[in-house]
């Protein structure tokens, strides 16, 4: 009988040690969806990348993983890279008008100006008063040099949200390119005073005023 108390012995730590394997993946598995899920890019980009690699999580689907490293790689200004998680991302889901709005943007910031309009457009053909993707409409048209479509959206943008800055300062440098100056440093001052970094942010995007 010794040899099978023995055996009893070994199976009961063979099954100990797999279900501390088990604990300790399910535990790595959490953090990496935390991680996926956080506002500080890199370690988005850490946790979504492990995702990702493990073919998705029950708690965070490829789709998500794939878009939470876009939004982490845009924070970062690698659009390129932020484009082609969008582009694996739209292939799962390709009516999703957050997502749309987001490859707009960094189509918009890497000079990809037509493409970024379709995004942007499709985007609100699904959500027709978000105000960031009119935004983001009106810094592509105004990169486009078409200033009066620029204009109309940054409109659009602020009679549903009057208050945001990059909005302000955004037509503010439209009208500036335009040669309306006196309007356009009324809105550059109001966007200071309510974001005194708003100018960091567009010179990070290569706009200065």
């Amino acid at each position: 009988m010794r040899p099978i108390v023995v055996a009893a012995v070994l199976l009961s730590g063979i099954a100990f040690a797999s279900s501390a394997s088990a604990q300790t993946a399910a535990q790595t598995r959490a953090q990496n969806v935390a991680l996926c899920g956080d506002h500080a890019p890199e370690k988005a980009i850490e946790g979504c990348t492990a995702i990702i690699a493990a073919g998705g999580d029950k708690a965070m689907s490829l789709f998500d993983a794939h878009f939470n490293r876009g939004l982490a790689l845009a924070q970062k200004n690698q659009h390129g890279k932020a484009i082609a998680d969008y582009d694996v991302a739209a292939k799962m889901r390709p009516k999703d008008a957050a997502l749309l709005q987001s490859r707009c943007w960094s189509k918009a910031v890497s000079g990809r100006l037509t493409q970024a309009l379709q995004d942007c457009n499709a985007s609100l053909a699904l959500n027709p008063k978000d105000p960031d993707t009119l935004e983001i409409r009106g810094f592509t048209y105004r990169k486009m040099r078409n200033f009066a479509r620029s204009i109309a959206d940054y409109d659009a943008a602020l009679e549903l949200r009057p208050d945001a800055a990059s909005t302000l300062f955004g037509r503010g440098v439209t009208k500036h390119d335009m040669g309306v100056y006196d309007d356009a440093q009324a809105d550059l001052t109001a966007a200071r005073k309510l974001d005194a970094k708003v100018d960091a942010r567009y010179t990070l995007i290569g706009v200065h005023r």
